[in-house]
């Protein structure tokens, strides 16, 4: 998991083009299925505050959820 609190004072690209995009501040865990990174769960915010701590482990329990529906997708279309 990461987070940025205040993208003014993040660089690079996807730094600058966010804050294009008006992103003041972020979070992103990523989509673990079978122990191999597959994608990842991310959520910004406009307001000037940064997101809220506890919002971390929310979408940390989502992407799980994700992880597990993705690997029983996939165990399915292997036995058919």
């Amino acid at each position: 998991p990461a987070r940025i609190d205040d993208y003014d004072e993040a660089t690079g690209p996807i730094a600058h083009r966010l804050r294009a995009l008006g992103v003041r501040s972020a979070t992103g865990v990523p989509l673990l299925v079978g122990g191999v990174v597959r994608g990842a769960l991310l959520v910004g915010c406009l307001d000037s505050e940064a997101i809220a701590e506890d919002l971390d482990a929310h979408i940390g329990d989502f992407a799980d959820l994700i992880s597990t529906a993705i690997a029983n997708a996939e165990t399915r279309a292997e036995l058919t």
